[in-house]
């Protein structure tokens, strides 16, 4: 099962950095603090990433929401 989603993961890799090649753009590569992440947090849910993905995609496109996220202040140390 492991090595299943090893090469999957690998060959996906290797399809994008192909295209991104072809294309004159910098290769694309997987980032292993993904996997420290997993481990520090126990979260490996993909509906967890969807959800992140779709708040970034709010932030980024909406300047009100921008906007309300720029004024949470710093946290203290």
């Amino acid at each position: 099962y492991f090595s299943n989603r090893l090469s999957g993961g690998l060959l996906g890799d290797f399809a994008g950095s192909l295209i991104a090649g072809c294309l004159n753009s910098l290769p694309v590569t997987t980032y292993s603090q993904n996997n420290g992440l997993i481990s520090l947090t126990g979260i490996s849910d993909r509906r967890i990433g969807y959800i992140v993905a779709g708040e970034l995609l709010l932030i980024g496109l909406c300047s009100k929401v921008t906007a309300l996220m720029q004024l949470i202040p710093p946290p203290c140390y």
